[in-house]
This record gives C-alpha cells, sequence and structure tokens, in this order.
C-alpha cells in the first residue's frame, strides 16, 4: 500500500511539467536591396514582405554621411528597438525598428536622417510565431574601432531567436570565412556592401535559434581591416503554443494518476471484504 502511494505521488511530480510550451519562430522572408551610392540622400526604402497580418517585422538601416546624423521615425507606424552610432565616427550610423505586420506585404517601409548621407543599407525581416504582447525580451549593442566587431550576449528563452546586426564603415570582409556558423540556421541573412570609391559600409544581419533559457553569449565577425562599428543582439520571445486536442503531459499525468489511485481504491476494498 505504501509503495503503490509513493509511486503515485512520483507521477504527480514527473507527469506534471510546468506549462511552458512555446510556438517556433518562422522565418517568412527577408529583403535587402543593394541601397544607394550617392548623390547624397536623406532617405531609403525597402519594401515589406508576403506574409499574413501580425506577422513580427524587424526593420534596420545603416548609413554612411559625411557629417554626424540622426535617424527620424522611420514610417509606417514603426517602433524604434535601438539606434545609435560607430564609436568614434560620426558618418557610421544604424538603426532598428520593429511592429506587428497590419498588411499582406508590399508596404513601402522608409527610414530617414536629419543631414546627407552617401551610403546606405536598408533591410527586413518578417517572421511567424513571435509574441503579441511583449516580442522583444531583451537587446543591447557594442560600438568599437578593431577588426573585430563583437555583438553582446543577451537574456534570452527557451525557443526564442537572437539576431545579430553589425555595421561598420570599413572595407567589406573577403571571402565567407567570417561569417559565423549560427549565420546559416534559416532565421535570416543578409550580408551587403557598398563602396564609392572613399567611403565604405558593410552590413551583415542573420537570425539565431535559442533553445534554452539563459544568457546566451557574444557573437563576432572578422574584418579585413580595423574600423568603426557597431554590433547590436536583439531576443525575439516565442508566442504561447496554440492550445491542442491531443492531451498534454500534465493531462496524461492526471490520467495516470486517477489509474493509480483507483487500483489503491479496488485495494483497498478487496482487503476489507477479507478483513470483514
Amino acid at each position: 500500500m505504501k509503495k503503490l502511494f509513493a509511486i503515485s505521488v512520483l507521477l504527480v511530480f514527473v507527469l506534471f511539467p510546468i506549462n511552458s510550451l512555446k510556438a517556433e519562430i518562422v522565418l517568412q522572408g527577408e529583403f535587402g536591396n543593394t541601397g544607394f551610392v550617392g548623390p547624397p540622400l536623406t532617405e531609403m526604402s525597402v519594401e515589406s514582405l508576403s506574409g499574413e497580418i501580425g506577422d513580427y517585422e524587424i526593420f534596420f538601416c545603416g548609413i554612411n554621411s559625411s557629417e554626424a546624423t540622426n535617424f527620424n521615425n522611420s514610417i509606417p507606424n514603426w517602433t524604434s528597438v535601438n539606434i545609435g552610432g560607430c564609436a568614434g565616427s560620426p558618418d557610421c550610423l544604424f538603426g532598428i525598428w520593429n511592429k506587428f505586420s497590419d498588411n499582406l506585404g508590399g508596404v513601402v517601409n522608409k527610414c530617414s536622417w536629419t543631414f546627407d548621407a552617401v551610403l546606405g543599407i536598408p533591410g527586413i525581416f518578417r517572421y511567424r510565431g513571435v509574441d503579441p504582447d511583449a516580442p522583444v525580451i531583451s537587446s543591447s549593442c557594442n560600438t568599437g574601432v578593431s577588426a573585430i566587431p563583437i555583438a553582446p550576449g543577451v537574456d534570452t528563452e527557451a525557443n526564442s531567436v537572437v539576431i545579430r546586426f553589425f555595421v561598420t564603415n570599413g572595407d567589406s570582409p573577403t571571402g565567407t570565412e567570417f561569417f559565423p556558423p549560427e549565420a546559416s540556421s534559416g532565421l535570416g541573412f543578409l550580408s551587403n556592401s557598398l563602396s564609392n570609391g572613399s567611403n565604405f559600409l558593410f552590413r551583415l544581419a542573420y537570425g539565431e535559434f535559442i533553445s534554452e533559457d539563459g544568457f546566451t553569449p557574444t557573437a563576432s565577425i572578422d574584418l579585413d581591416e580595423t574600423a568603426s562599428w557597431r554590433a547590436c543582439s536583439v531576443a525575439l520571445r516565442a508566442e504561447p503554443a496554440p492550445p491542442t486536442e491531443v492531451p498534454t503531459l500534465s493531462e496524461w499525468g492526471l490520467i495516470a494518476l486517477a489509474g493509480v489511485l483507483g487500483v489503491i481504491g479496488l485495494i483497498v476494498i478487496r482487503r476489507r471484504k477479507v478483513t470483514a
């Protein structure tokens, strides 16, 4: 009797999981046009990709300006995630914005700034399965002057996606060995470089899947030369998994517990009959 009771208690703890099921974040599309190389401009655009209403979009722009400049609010209806310059270089600026889409795609999105830029590269990722209430778990950026830009580590959760961004006003790296292996995860990858002969702009963005809760490590790339750079990490939260009619582990736990308790009840009744 005591053994059966102990087993039933064990089943409660083993088969009762904490209800933390999450949906999978899936890339719906990516687009990064070739940007522009002079004449100086104060805005650039990229078109939203096809998808469903409610998809999560993240929009990013890097520019090289002959003088210090600032980004304006991006349109339509974008919310700033992180905006800043490269260390030691007022001409290098990078901005990140996000929103949940209210369209099926084909909308022109614009980022603009206050002073003419000679080089610019925009990009956009579109995802499904991002938490609609709190999409960004955490975000952070590093800046520096070196040949190795380092994107910071950030807090993450199980089934989340971390997007890494690198922008520099140095010449673009040669070859493909500088790309980290996480860049081939299928969660977005855009690499673009521009030059007008005297100015340079390179931008890399890619998504990385995170399977467990915790603090994800830093990420880095190798440039061909020392340059001013900015590197960012943005962690996206997966939305709760949709309800299912298939019993969850907690429901199986209840079923198993009910069965064990039923067996215990039958044994008790039989013992009472024997002693009666």
